[in-house]
């Protein structure tokens, strides 16, 4: 990264960090400048200029909430990529043979890769008079490396039917994709037009069985090539469950014994019922079915007989093979 062109007095440098600059991510450029003459150099003005905008060309698109810094008895003013910097008096624009830092921090990298120049232009007075010198430099812009982390389903475990909420983090400016055993999902739900965010999430719904769910990255390396990451997350079917069960002995019509019985599913399931004297009740279970506790009351069933008697349940998941 050479200077080049013009006739500055002074020799200039430029620290870039990081090197190479990344799209879309925050870079500091310090100007280091340097008298390596046998003569004593006057300054009125230095203007460090880069490029603004949303091409390959420019540094970045955004000028605001940068991080300024400056020599004691010199100040700087910006007006969008051009910044001004002057000496408070002659004495600090006086430069022997210590040299003068400016930093331009915080410095939002655009997403186009490419190189992007940089020029300062020097006012200054010598022995021969003022001079309007000029230096330049290039900076290579570079992709970030493709990256994909914080790969999260919340909640982790769902009841048949249930909801989560997967999240993700990659590279700005990569493409995401959400792969499922029957689908793949690329833009934002009743969006069709507008693709998954490059850290975004996504409610994935009325989920029936355990699922691997595989997230895909991709993106464009520096030197044009394609670059994949991918990430898997299984969320898992909670097991089928009745959190409480009674069974109450009545009175059915005719006046046979009966039993009743009343369970509270923990989602929607299918029930099997069994015991003594009791064919097995098979009862898909209706959410709408269920009082406002959570409660299914079974209606009575005739039972040849009353002595206490033990009945079995089994639950499963609708069309699952996980009881």
């Amino acid at each position: 990264m050479d200077g080049a062109g013009g006739a500055p007095r002074l020799s200039y440098g430029l620290n870039v960090n990081p090197m190479p600059p990344l799209c879309g991510q925050p870079v500091t450029l310090a100007l280091g400048m340097s008298n390596q003459t046998a003569q004593v150099v006057n300054l009125s003005e230095i203007t460090c200029q880069m490029v603004v905008g949303q091409l390959a060309t420019a540094l970045t698109d955004d000028t605001t909430d940068l991080h300024l810094h400056h020599p004691k008895g010199w100040k700087i003013t910006q007006n969008g990529g051009a910044f001004h910097l002057t000496p408070a008096s002659e004495a600090a624009g006086t430069i022997g043979a210590a040299g003068l830092e400016f930093d331009i921090g915080n410095i939002r990298v655009n997403d186009q890769s490419g190189p992007t120049p940089i020029t300062v232009q020097e006012h200054s007075t010598g022995r021969d008079g003022q001079r309007l010198g000029t230096w330049r430099t290039q900076l290579n812009k570079e992709t970030p490396p493709l990256k994909l982390d914080d790969l999260s389903a919340d909640p982790p475990d769902v009841d048949y039917l249930g909801n989560t909420t997967l999240s993700w983090s990659a590279t700005q400016g990569a493409v995401i994709e959400i792969v499922l055993p029957d689908k793949t999902i690329r833009t934002l739900k009743d969006q069709p037009d507008t693709p998954l965010a490059a850290q975004g999430s996504y409610l994935l719904e009325g989920l029936e069985k355990s699922t691997v769910i595989t997230v895909i990255a991709t993106g464009q390396k520096g030197d044009g090539t394609r670059d994949r990451q991918e990430q898997q997350i299984t969320v898992a079917l909670s097991p089928a469950m009745v959190q409480h069960a009674e069974a109450v002995t009545c009175t059915a019509p005719g006046g046979l014994p009966a039993v009743q019985f009343r369970l509270q599913p923990k989602s929607e399931q299918h029930l099997t019922i069994s015991g003594p004297d009791l064919d097995p009740l098979r009862i898909a279970v209706d959410p709408a079915q269920l009082d406002a506790k959570g409660y299914l009351s079974v209606p009575e069933t005739p039972i040849p007989r009353l002595f206490p008697t033990t009945y079995m349940i089994e639950v499963e998941n609708p069309d699952s093979a996980e009881p």
